[in-house]
């Protein structure tokens, strides 16, 4: 029947073990197609510039030189920063020696991208994609002109696609280049991930004389339609799906099955149409996820969106499966043994995905089994032989990460001693942990006054708040406290101040103190000025984000004053405030109001996407009131005391905490936000003009 989708169930026992059957044969790995792919790249640019340069002119050699480097670089996503700096230096030797070849600039210009200078590289790449056309070049190279020239705008805000994009993309295809096995790289490396290039390419793909190899149009047209499949649908919860929707969503799947099944047939011994194939299973509920990953994994044992979709979309409680079923294939990952690989560190990987479901993501790892499992893991990679520096200091961090989620504080406050507190950046990202907390934590409980703390949390759980703030100020007065563990005593006494406050009184100043304590920074430079105004300082395309500490509920009235002050012309016209009401800190799912940013008006949003989003115009003042008022599931919102949003239903997906924020977001410039007169107040009912 349309539209009846029935819960697949999906127990671990269910699992096959594939450690042994997928390594009885020999599948390629990951790092032999990115071998593959960086030779193939410095030998395509080298044979390019030799047919359409100035193969004999005095810089020839450097450039040679240059092109290899390059295509390392570019292929390991210039992941080293200190290589990438050389091979500025390398470039700008060749520039000055007279080379001004159109690919040479453009290789050129994609390194000034990686060192930073994004603006630099798209005023040099603007002309570069027509003149490297001009100059004769192929396809594939006019392609990677217009595709820098659209990474060096988005490091900046803009998203804008360049002129000629799909084509390029499109046109890209058809290069000899790309003949052969070679067809690999077009798939994988350079066939962009958009919605709407995808469907403009397959389009072309589709017409009698495009001249496109059927393996790659197959793959290119089957993500193109699982694409449609879910725009037809749409992401919201399948009880909301409307008729339309369900027949759009079947239909495109269909058509993404038959093409990438095709593909497959054409050429099981790559993995790109199986792995596709997983999402199609997933949509169309034919209990085929597990078929799929295993032809996938059996031409690339390393192929990661094939264990990334089964693992984190298959095997998950929404889709029919269970918590159980994705720890039970982390661990069969884990007995691979293969550490010359990701796939045993993979069972971390799930440990954290299945946290993404649960209230606090770090209990993943006290879950049965699952700290020996991730502990094994982080050994077998600090053990192998084989294991590069940098893969070795990100398992070390990952350790310190593990033992603190499951408060083995002492361990942890070890490991980060041996880091000299410099742990990995991925490791706190991906464990969404802050640096600060992960110290902080770690030096108190594992330390002399651990048993203190331990007490004065007891007494926060049990609700004991006037004790809990005593116990933590006496380990505040303690001479010998650590710098990192006196910064999580200060939180705790300002969190259980407001805590107590919120719960006695009618209206609560939260206005961050100097320290902001009981408040911690999710990004952004964040300070109080000397009046005790907050500021935030936002840096082009990215976010500011503060959090309380304290949980406000989610029926709660908050104001506050905000400057939004006027911007030039051609500039975005005004700064932006978000308030951010029922917050989750782990998802980042929240009901946001953001008043300003782009225009001269208030969004009602969910903190990350504009999806089911409202907006009211507004007259933007240099300094603007804002108040909003959550109860019952709907929210109200005034802006310089003119009620613009009444009494709006909130979707439930976005009600999924009790946390306040502030923040901001900036886009081609950046941007300073400033508030003032932050206050809160609990709510037992409505106001009288909700």
């Amino acid at each position: 029947m349309l539209g009846s989708h029935p819960i697949r169930v999906v127990s671990a026992a269910a699992l096959v073990v594939f450690c042994a059957t997928v390594t009885t044969a020999e599948p390629t790995t990951t790092a032999a197609f990115n071998t593959h792919f960086r030779e193939w790249m410095a030998t395509k640019l080298q044979a390019e510039y030799k047919a359409h340069g100035q193969p004999d002119a005095p810089w020839a050699g450097d450039l040679e030189r240059f092109f290899s480097a390059f295509s390392a670089s570019y292929t390991s996503r210039f992941a080293d920063q200190a290589a990438s700096e050389r091979l500025d230096v390398l470039a700008a030797a060749v520039a000055k020696a007279g080379c001004d070849d159109p690919l040479f600039l453009a290789c050129q210009a994609r390194v000034a991208v990686a060192c930073k200078r994004a603006r630099q590289a798209d005023e040099a790449l603007r002309p570069l994609a027509d003149k490297v056309r001009a100059t004769g070049y192929s396809p594939v190279c006019v392609f990677f002109a217009t595709l820098w020239l659209r990474t060096a705008r988005s490091e900046f805000g803009v998203t804008k696609k360049p002129p000629r994009f799909a084509a390029a993309v499109a046109a890209a295809a058809t290069d000899p280049a790309l003949a052969g096995d070679d067809k690999l790289i077009y798939i994988r490396t350079l066939l962009p991930d958009d919605d709407d290039v995808l469907a403009a390419v397959a389009d072309e793909f589709a017409k009698p004389d495009s001249g496109v190899d059927p393996w790659v149009k197959a793959v290119a047209t089957g993500r193109a339609e699982i694409r449609k499949a879910w725009a037809a649908r749409g992401r919201g919860f399948a009880a909301k799906v409307k008729p339309q929707g369900w027949q759009g969503f079947e239909e495109h799947l269909a058509l993404a099955r038959k093409a990438l099944v095709a593909a497959h047939e054409m050429h099981p011994e790559w993995p790109d149409a199986a792995t596709e194939m997983i999402t199609v299973s997933i949509g169309d509920r034919t209990d085929e996820e597990r078929s799929w990953f295993d032809r996938a994994v059996a031409a690339e044992f390393d192929h990661e969106s094939a264990y990334r979709r089964f693992a984190t979309a298959a095997l998950r409680p929404r889709w029919g499966g269970s918590h159980e079923a994705m720890l039970a294939f982390g661990r069969q990952c884990l007995d691979t043994g293969r550490f010359e690989t990701f796939v045993p560190g993979f069972v971390f990987d799930v440990a954290l995905s299945v946290g993404e479901d649960l209230s606090r993501p770090r209990d993943a790892f006290a879950m049965p089994g699952v700290y020996e499992d991730c502990l094994r893991a982080a050994n077998g990679y600090l053990q192998a032989a084989d294991t590069a520096p940098a893969v070795a200091r990100l398992w070390r961090s990952r350790l310190a990460v593990l033992h603190w989620a499951t408060g083995r504080y002492p361990e942890a406050a070890r490991i980060l001693d041996e880091l000299r507190d410099e742990p990995a950046p991925q490791a706190l990202t991906e464990s969404r942990v802050r640096l600060e907390e992960l110290i902080g934590e770690s030096r108190l409980f594992g330390g002399p006054h651990g048993a203190a703390a331990d007490a004065a949390e007891a007494l926060i759980a049990a609700q004991k708040l006037d004790d809990a703030r005593a116990a933590y100020e006496r380990l505040a007065a303690a001479a010998d406290l650590p710098a990192a563990g006196r910064r999580i005593v200060a939180d705790r006494i300002a969190t259980v101040r407001m805590a107590v406050a919120l719960d006695r009184a009618d209206w609560v100043d939260l206005q961050p103190p100097a320290d902001l304590a009981g408040w911690h920074v999710v990004s952004g430079e964040w300070k109080v000025e000397a009046d005790g105004t907050l500021v935030a300082t936002t840096a082009a395309r990215s976010r500011s984000t503060l959090v309380c500490e304290a949980t406000i509920g989610q029926d709660v009235e908050v104001t506050l004053e905000c400057d939004l002050g006027q911007r030039p012309a051609g500039q975005n016209p005004v700064d932006g405030c978000s308030l951010m009401l029922a917050r989750d800190e782990e998802t980042k799912r929240t009901c946001a109001v953001v008043a300003g940013g782009v225009a001269q008006r208030v969004w009602l949003n969910n903190g990350s996407t504009n999806a089911g989003s409202q907006e009211a115009r507004v007259e933007i003042k240099p300094t603007s009131t804002l108040r909003a008022v959550l109860w019952d599931g709907k929210i109200s919102v005034f802006f310089n005391d003119q009620k613009v949003f009444d009494r709006v239903e909130v979707p439930p997906d976005w009600l999924a905490g009790d946390l306040l924020a502030l923040g901001d977001f900036a886009y081609a410039q950046p941007k300073q936000l400033r508030i003032r007169k932050l206050r809160v107040r609990k709510l037992d009912q409505a106001p009288a003009d909700f």
